[in-house]
């Protein structure tokens, strides 16, 4: 009797793939998983630049549109002019934004630019010293 070995090896490579391939695909799947939440921090990253960049000149564009009459002299029409502003300038580079995630980020570069001064409260008592 003869021993084929060309079937014993084949055989030993299948149940060398069997063991291993699980181990590879596992492995596989952790790297991609990795790599998507790089791409998706790297997305988050970029969006958040775009939106802070356009809401800071959306919101100096508005102020001075309302300075020169442009637009009315109004906040809140002021602050709708940002808000367009700012989605047509993410529609042009290809992103989506929910408006109120466009609004706050307005009304914090609002606060940003133009910071208001504490309110003064009453002055001290004078004790006669």
């Amino acid at each position: 009797m003869e021993i084929d070995w060309g079937a014993i090896i084949t055989q030993a490579l299948l149940m060398l793939v069997k063991a291993v391939l699980p181990l590879l695909l596992a492995a596989l799947l952790g790297w991609l998983g990795l790599e998507w939440k790089k791409f998706r921090s790297g997305k988050h990253a970029e969006l958040a630049m775009y939106l802070a960049e356009a809401a800071r000149i959306a919101v100096a564009s508005a102020e001075q549109s309302g300075l020169a009459k442009l637009i009315e002299d109004k906040a809140e029409v002021k602050k709708q002019f940002a808000i367009d502003y700012v989605e047509n300038y993410l529609e042009t580079v290809g992103l989506r934004v929910n408006v109120n995630l466009i609004a706050d980020t307005i009304e914090a570069e609002v606060k940003k630019q133009f910071p208001h001064p504490e309110p003064v409260h009453s002055l001290p008592i004078d004790v006669g010293l």
